[in-house]
């Protein structure tokens, strides 16, 4: 399932793609980046023990949504090269 966890971002960005193309775009995007989302998740447990208080879910499931989305920005952008660090 972490293969595939980029594939509702991607059809949002993508909404002609089909779904079953989504799921095959994701599997390289995830590629060596499935522990860093282990990780993600596991720090993220707390927020989503409190939001099943009622009236606190309001506040914890966008920073949530929204953390998720930047793991997924952070994805899809390539990396920029660093220029070479002077001593």
């Amino acid at each position: 399932s972490y293969a595939y966890a980029m594939a509702s971002f991607l059809q949002v960005d993508h909404p002609d793609w089909s779904p079953a193309r989504c799921m095959r775009e994701s599997r390289p995007m995830k590629s060596g980046h499935a522990w860093e989302l282990i990780v993600l998740q596991l720090s993220l447990l707390g927020c989503q023990i409190l939001a099943t208080i009622p009236g606190v879910s309001i506040f914890v499931k966008p920073y949530v949504a929204f953390t998720e989305t930047v793991f997924y920005e952070n994805l899809r952008a390539p990396a920029a090269p660093q220029p070479p660090q002077e001593f």
